[in-house]
C-alpha cells in the first residue's frame, strides 16, 4: 500500500490534469496557452414553445478555436429556460439574458422571446358594429362567421408576419385573401391590408379591406381579439355593397406547420 503522502499527490496531480483536459495544450516550455474570448451564436430572437440551439466558442491565444462542456444560464427563466447542452426554450413574450461559462471565460447574449402564431388557425367571429347601406346590417346572417387562418411568422425579430384567410363563403366562394403585419413590442398580432375579388367569371366586383386586426395569445394555441373590415363593391356591380364591420374574434391552433393553402385574389 503506497503511504497517504503518496496518493495524496498522485490525486492533486490528476485533478489538475482533468481541469486542464479542454484547453488545447502547447509545446513542453512554450508559453501557456489561454483562451483569450468567449462567444455565443444563435440567433437574437426566439419564439415561444420553440426549443433553440446555441452555441459558444472559445478563441485561444494561439488562434485556434474550440467548442466544450459550457456552464449555461438564463437571466429570466421564467421568460426562457436553457439546458446543459445550450437548448433555449421560449416559455413567453418578453427578453432574457444568456449567459455562457468555458474555460474560465464567459459570455453574455441578450435573447428577444417573441409570441408564436405561426401555422393554422380556425375560430369564428361575432360582429358586434355594422355600418353600411340599407339592408347590409339587417341580415341575422352576419352576426357570426367561421374563418380560418394561415400564419408565416420570420425575420430576424422573428416579428414579422404574412397572413391569409378565408372569407366568408356569401363574400367570396371560400377565397383566401392576403395580408402582412408583425408582433407588436407587448407581443400582440397587428394584421392589415386589402384585396381585390372577383366573381366566378374573373371580373373585379369589390374590395375587401382589413384596417385592424389585433389579437393576443390566451395559450399556446389560442388567441382572442379583434379585427375590422371594410367591403367595397365597383361601381358597375349590382346590387351594390359598402359595409364596415369590427368583430370580436376567437381561435384555436389547429396545426404548427407551414401553411400549404395559396392565396386567390
Amino acid at each position: 500500500m503506497l503511504p497517504a503522502r503518496v496518493l495524496t499527490v498522485v490525486g492533486l496531480l490528476s485533478l489538475a490534469a482533468a481541469c486542464d483536459s479542454q484547453a488545447p495544450a502547447g509545446p513542453s516550455g512554450a508559453t501557456p496557452i489561454t483562451a483569450t474570448t468567449l462567444a455565443i451564436t444563435g440567433p437574437d430572437a426566439v419564439l415561444t414553445n420553440v426549443s433553440t440551439a446555441y452555441d459558444a466558442t472559445a478563441t485561444f491565444s494561439d488562434g485556434r478555436t474550440q467548442t466544450g462542456t459550457t456552464v449555461w444560464a438564463s437571466s429570466n427563466p421564467g421568460i426562457a429556460s436553457v439546458d446543459a447542452i445550450g437548448h433555449v426554450e421560449g416559455l413567453t413574450h418578453g427578453s432574457t439574458t444568456l449567459t455562457a461559462t468555458y474555460v474560465g471565460r464567459s459570455a453574455s447574449k441578450t435573447v428577444r422571446v417573441v409570441n408564436n402564431y405561426g401555422g393554422s388557425w380556425v375560430g369564428k367571429y361575432e360582429v358586434d358594429v355594422c355600418d353600411g347601406l340599407p339592408g347590409w346590417c339587417d341580415d341575422a346572417g352576419w352576426a357570426a362567421f367561421s374563418i380560418s387562418l394561415e400564419v408565416s411568422q420570420s425575420g430576424t425579430d422573428q416579428s414579422q408576419i404574412r397572413a391569409k384567410f378565408r372569407l366568408p363563403n356569401v363574400l367570396s366562394a371560400e377565397r383566401w385573401v392576403s395580408i402582412e403585419g408583425s408582433v407588436t413590442p407587448d407581443g400582440r398580432l397587428r394584421l392589415a391590408g386589402s384585396s381585390e375579388l372577383t366573381d366566378r367569371s374573373g371580373r373585379i366586383w369589390a374590395t375587401f379591406q382589413v384596417s385592424g386586426w389585433d389579437t393576443d395569445l390566451s395559450g399556446p394555441d389560442a388567441m382572442t381579439g379583434r379585427w375590422e373590415y371594410r367591403l367595397s363593391s365597383v361601381p358597375t356591380y349590382r346590387p351594390p355593397y359598402n359595409g364596415y364591420h369590427q368583430s370580436e374574434l376567437t381561435m384555436t391552433r389547429t396545426s404548427t406547420g407551414a401553411p400549404t393553402t395559396s392565396a386567390v385574389h
